[in-house]
């Protein structure tokens, strides 16, 4: 369903540009990661026991931390995308 909608728009607009770029977001809870995984990620968790999904999400973090956690919080690293198109 989300590539025929790219699809489509694609047909009606001319892409003049894309970019990419780094977005570092800084979470100032103490929990900032694990709570952006619950917020974010979805999908791989369906139907999965709470306690599962929460032993991952700890081990996740703990994984991260070294380097995504300062003295001022979590920094979530993601990346966003900006288009301009031009309908035909």
């Amino acid at each position: 369903m989300e590539l025929k909608i790219l699809d489509d728009i694609f047909t009606v607009c001319k892409v003049e540009y894309a970019l990419l770029f780094d977005r570092p977001t800084l979470q100032h809870t103490a929990d900032g990661a694990a709570d952006w995984i619950r917020m974010f990620i979805k999908t791989p968790f369906i139907g999965m026991p709470s306690g599962q999904k929460e032993a991952i999400i700890a081990e996740t973090v703990e994984k991260i931390r070294p380097e995504l956690f300062t003295n001022d919080g979590w920094i979530i690293d993601y990346v966003r995308i900006r288009v301009k198109a031009r309908k035909r």
